[in-house]
């Protein structure tokens, strides 16, 4: 993958877009085998693999909300 050098559109205006927009630190590709030295491109998504990417989600959704159930009472969800 490779990222062409923002221009100062490509901000908006922002600064958090101007602090990330382009990554500033490359992974060495080792990094996602396994540590017994086994391949582990079963936890990197590829390209146009978006049905893993969408259980991931739908996993983390439903997570976030049994939290944000128990930070506000009932009666808040019931009148959102």
């Amino acid at each position: 993958m490779t990222f062409r050098k923002p221009v100062e559109a490509d901000y908006l205006g922002s600064n958090a877009r101007r602090m990330f927009l382009l990554p500033e630190h490359e992974i060495e590709e080792g990094f996602f085998g396994n540590r017994d030295g086994t391949d582990a491109s079963e936890d990197v998504l590829s390209r146009n693999d978006t049905m893993r990417l969408a259980k991931w989600q739908e996993k983390s959704a439903v997570g976030h909300w049994r939290v944000m159930r128990t930070v506000l009472p009932s009666e808040v969800w019931e009148n959102w």
